[in-house]
């Protein structure tokens, strides 16, 4: 009885130490009050509502920060930064970018504060219960009746572009409540998504959404080149890809799209990137980026963010159970292996995976001198301009050829095993996708059928034929080629 008395005692001391280890090492068990300087974001999120459900889990995600922007270990950052990428002064001046995009980066994030939003013009408060984490972000689901979501719907009506009905998504605008000393109001949106009433997975007018990258696939970004990349992100102003702005307003426009936007790049770049969808009128939707926090090195920004993007897409594909995806990235990293292995993983969920071709890194070989050789003279014949012409003709020729045998080859691994039904497409320009109805492969049964979709292995014969017979032929222009086999490939593997 002693012994049991003893070990009781011990097991109740240990357990107090243990929650009040917790206690103190919590995020939750304090918070601290917001202060004048400091910002909130609230970064654009989509949710599915039934309308015959009860309740309604609203996703709020927001940052809050202090933007000290004179402090001496932030200005020895920045000029570590400006060496790393080789900027030169005359570059900061003239473009004027660099401080404004790096500059957020370098931001106090505040953790341990308490976030409360409203609906206006409803004056009830809303409390987000999970406090900032240490990168001041906060992500929280904020549950609400379905009736009073409705209601706010009545009183706050703010229809996405080009809605033609109810089953079209809606934004709903919040904003945050001051506290503390801070007297300014932060708004945010959340794109509400009504749960359409169609058979799942099968395409409608009202159920179509589409996962679309950012870097080289909308945007110019060259991610082949990590230092282009870098100088492209800080130095320049983003420049989109031709014809895609016009080409997902289309889709829009004829089925009420909704967009995810899911993208490798930081949260602090959220603000220019948002700048640059409104510049170039791309449609608005969900944003997903990746947490980097500004104690890391600046240069994980260009790592490759394929484990994210297979973790937030799935998310996606399962909070919208009813909807059918179009998924559009590019070659420059690991889209296609991404889209296909959710492809995999979910299927009947993604109907079209759609890889724009990204621009290659052009690799410069230079010639190295021997140590303790001595110096070799070497005397060349000068080339006229023609045959300079013709030998930069003929490299140009073999990089496109051994481009073509890699893609081939890829393309074949990634998408050899796709789910019946899956169709997918490699382009170079948006010229190329005019002819894809996003609604037309899906109704009814399935639609019509793509070339090689009704033969079933035997579409897949032909088309390893058809790749062999091209790869024996070789010359040629590449785009020609390639976009010929992207498009006999179009059927089901």
């Amino acid at each position: 009885m002693e012994m049991f008395a003893f070990l009781f005692f011990w097991f109740m001391i240990m357990n107090i130490v243990f929650y009040y280890l917790w206690f103190i090492t919590s995020k939750e068990w304090w918070w601290a009050p917001q202060d004048s300087e400091e910002k909130i974001i609230f970064y654009p999120t989509v949710v599915s509502v039934d309308p015959k459900s009860l309740m309604t889990e609203i996703p709020i995600h927001g940052h809050i920060f202090h933007p000290k922007h004179n402090t001496r270990s932030r200005r020895l950052i920045l000029k570590f930064l400006t060496k790393l990428l080789k900027i030169k002064p005359s570059e900061i001046q003239v473009h004027g970018i660099f401080h404004a995009r790096a500059q957020k980066f370098l931001v106090a994030n505040r953790r341990g504060k308490l976030i409360s939003v409203r609906f206006p013009p409803s004056e009830m408060t809303y409390p987000l219960l999970s406090l900032t984490n240490p990168d001041g972000h906060t992500t929280h689901g904020l549950s609400m009746p379905t009736s009073q979501l409705l209601h706010f719907l009545d009183d706050n009506p703010n229809p996405s572009e080009n809605s033609t009905s109810a089953y079209s998504p809606t934004w709903l605008r919040f904003e945050s409540v001051p506290e503390g000393s801070q007297p300014n109001i932060f708004s945010g949106s959340i794109l509400l998504v009504p749960k359409p009433n169609v058979v799942p997975n099968s395409a409608s007018k009202f159920n179509i959404s589409i996962i679309s990258d950012i870097d080289d696939t909308i945007k110019d970004s060259f991610v082949a080149d990590k230092r282009v990349l870098m100088r492209n992100t800080f130095l320049k102003e983003f420049v989109s890809v031709s014809g895609m702005p016009q080409l997902y307003q289309s889709w829009q426009k004829s089925s009420s799209a909704i967009f995810h936007y899911v993208s490798g790049s930081p949260w602090q770049l959220y603000e220019p990137i948002m700048e640059f969808v409104h510049q170039h009128s791309f449609p608005m939707g969900g944003f997903y980026f990746r947490n980097f926090r500004s104690d890391s090195s600046i240069l994980k920004i260009a790592r490759n963010p394929s484990i994210f993007k297979l973790t937030e897409i799935s998310q996606i594909l399962a909070s919208f159970p009813d909807r059918c995806f179009i998924c559009v990235g590019d070659s420059g990293e690991k889209d296609p292996e991404v889209y296909s292995e959710l492809c995999r993983k979910w299927p009947g969920k993604i109907k079209w995976i759609l890889i724009r071709r990204a621009p290659e890194r052009k690799v410069v070989v230079k010639a190295v001198g021997v140590p303790g050789m001595g110096t070799a003279v070497i005397v060349k014949k000068e080339k006229s301009k023609e045959e300079k012409d013709e030998e930069e003709r003929k490299e140009e020729e073999e990089r496109k050829e051994r481009r073509r045998e890699r893609e081939e080859k890829r393309w074949k691994e990634v998408f050899g095993k796709l789910p019946e039904g899956v169709k997918w497409r490699v382009f170079d320009s948006s010229e190329e996708l005019v002819d894809i109805d996003v609604l037309e492969p899906w109704e009814g049964s399935g639609g019509k059928k793509e070339e090689g979709e009704e033969k079933g292995e035997g579409g897949k014969e032909k088309v390893e034929e058809e790749m062999e017979k091209k790869g024996s032929e070789g010359g040629g222009e590449m785009r020609a080629e390639i976009t010929g086999v992207a498009r006999l490939t179009d059927g089901d593997f």
